[in-house]
């Protein structure tokens, strides 16, 4: 069921006159719900929404891995001395960029220098 059928749905449940008659009280106009016109713009709209949703869902699932792969990199860092691994290897192994290895390492060290 799309996001625009359940809001009609959940609308008409509370109030049924809903799909029927909207009016318009500036103009003194009604408009009918029910026409084709309508339910096409509707429809449209619900889509349009979806697709934030599942752009919000999508992105934020990347980030999720992103920063696993941080803290993945961070810790192989850390361990070099007994994993014998250079910075070069923990690049390619996770894919995180030497550049943000170092930026966390500083941030993780409270700015202080060191290995």
């Amino acid at each position: 069921m799309s996001v625009a059928d359940r809001l009609t749905q959940q609308l008409s449940e509370k109030n049924p006159e809903f799909k029927e008659v909207w009016k318009d009280p500036e103009r003194q106009q009604q408009f009918d719900l029910s026409c084709r016109l309508v339910e096409l713009l509707f429809n449209v709209l619900g889509s349009f929404a979806q697709f934030e949703a599942d752009l919000v869902r999508e992105r934020t699932t990347e980030g999720r891995e992103r920063a696993k792969a941080v803290q993945q990199a961070l810790q192989l860092f850390q361990n070099r001395a007994t994993n014998n691994m250079s910075v070069n290897d923990i690049v390619k192994v996770t894919g995180v960029p030497r550049s943000t290895i170092y930026a966390k390492r500083l941030v993780h060290n409270n700015g202080k220098m060191r290995d």
